[in-house]
């Protein structure tokens, strides 16, 4: 599938009626031919809960109706939403991604990462996404776990304002040192700063950009990326 026009969200954290509202009107008005959103859509989703399913039934329904009427729908996992499959992805075409996912861009590989790539990121998520973990939810009650979730997310809600530098460096450092040589492009989340910048490998350009969620996303249009208001 040849891509001309698609966009890019992360890090909206999808909480009230009003922000679910406002998401829909979004999508319903793009006519973008594929729509990517690169983790930590909802503030909390995760193991199939059924409580989630129906806090967010609406946009799920409405991707899934995106996805069937031959638009491209990619959800790459986040921190705040992760084991998405099952009742997210039923009967639809929507792909899921538990780490990177790959795309050609006008000829371009492209890697599309959530971003959460800070070494006890890696560590509490792998733990989170394990088989083990999986299988002990199952007998804890779903109220419970959506309750926890929603909790944990609360934490970092007065830190989402602030990103430090060594952050955003961190971020370049591990995404270059992991797919400088597979990809042109690097489109990354988690950071919720709008970002662009190039790099200059030897005799190569790479190309990296933060969409800045939850007030901006970006969007790709006949070969150029435009980072706009959301």
């Amino acid at each position: 599938m040849e891509i001309k026009k698609c966009i890019f969200l992360s890090d909206l954290h999808i909480e009230t009626d009003k922000e679910i509202e406002k998401f829909l009107k979004f999508i319903k008005k793009t006519d973008a031919s594929a729509i990517f959103l690169l983790g930590d859509i909802f503030e909390f989703f995760a193991y199939d809960n059924s409580i989630c399913v129906k806090k967010y039934e609406h946009i799920i329904n409405e991707l899934k109706e995106i996805s069937l009427q031959g638009k491209k729908v990619v959800v790459v996992e986040g921190n705040h939403d992760f084991a998405l499959n099952g009742k997210f992805v039923s009967e639809s075409k929507i792909e899921i991604s538990e780490k990177e996912y790959r795309i050609d861009l006008n000829g371009k590989g492209a890697v599309l990462i959530h971003g959460d790539v800070f070494f006890m990121n890696r560590i509490f998520k792998s733990i989170l996404t394990s088989k083990i973990t999986k299988i002990i939810i199952k007998f804890i009650p779903e109220n419970f776990v959506m309750k926890l979730g929603f909790w944990f997310s609360s934490l970092g809600k007065n830190k989402r304002e602030i990103v430090k530098e060594e952050m955003i460096e961190r971020q370049i450092r591990y995404l270059l040192k992991m797919f400088k040589d597979s990809a042109e492009i690097l489109i990354s989340g988690h950071l919720h700063k709008p970002l662009m910048r190039k790099f200059l490998l030897g005799d190569k350009t790479l190309l990296w950009i933060n969409p800045g969620g939850p007030d901006y996303f970006c969007e790709y249009c006949d070969g150029d990326f435009y980072i706009k208001p959301y």
